[in-house]
């Protein structure tokens, strides 16, 4: 009869059919697959978060180039029609010298000047969703993140409303005479 202890060690040790059996070390599959599937949840956690903090991002930056228009824009206007100026910081054309705007200049040119000094090189901004675009427009579609600076029609003729003509023509209204709308576009595609 064996001794005791051996019967005991062969109980405790599968037999393969050699008594000097090794046991073999490593993960099982079922290990294996635990850990990827919880590899994955994380991975795909930080997907999602990655993704939130780029869409708040682009967003604010967004915010920000319409807050920081709107106060130069704000500034300049205010300073004309206030009288606390008789010329405008925006130069005709654009640029960064030359004549410069007055209460007296038509809407439009203010705007399009405005976009020209302040728009993809003078204050580097550019629309966040689409780094291709301008940040800041004046039409009257816009897409994701653009900024649209619209001459509103103002009562001209005194009749207690805006009339289609008026809302046609009011890039044509001086300065002094125009309101000034500035729109910034978080859908896909507005229509203004």
């Amino acid at each position: 009869m064996p001794p005791m202890h051996l019967i005991f060690n062969l109980l405790k040790k599968p037999y393969n059919g050699r008594m000097n059996s090794h046991t073999q070390s490593g993960f099982s599959l079922i290990e294996l697959l635990a850990v990827v599937a919880i590899i994955g949840i994380l991975a795909a956690g930080g997907v999602v978060g990655y993704q939130n903090y780029t869409d708040t991002s682009k967003e604010n930056v967004s915010k920000k180039t319409g807050t920081d228009l709107e106060a130069l824009v704000r500034s300049d206007l205010y300073a004309l029609l206030s009288g606390g100026a008789k010329e405008s910081n925006i130069f005709v054309g654009g640029g960064v010298n030359g004549v410069r705007h007055t209460a007296n200049s038509k809407c439009s040119a203010y705007i399009n000047d405005v976009i020209t000094t302040y728009g993809p090189t003078g204050q580097n901004w550019v629309n966040p969703y689409n780094t291709l675009e301008p940040a800041i427009i004046s039409d009257t579609i816009a897409n994701q993140g653009q900024i649209d600076m619209i001459c509103e029609g103002v009562d001209n003729d005194g009749n207690g409303a805006v009339d289609a003509d008026e809302i046609l023509n009011a890039g044509e209204n001086l300065v002094k005479s125009s309101s000034i709308a500035i729109l910034r576009c978080m859908n896909p595609t507005c229509n203004l």
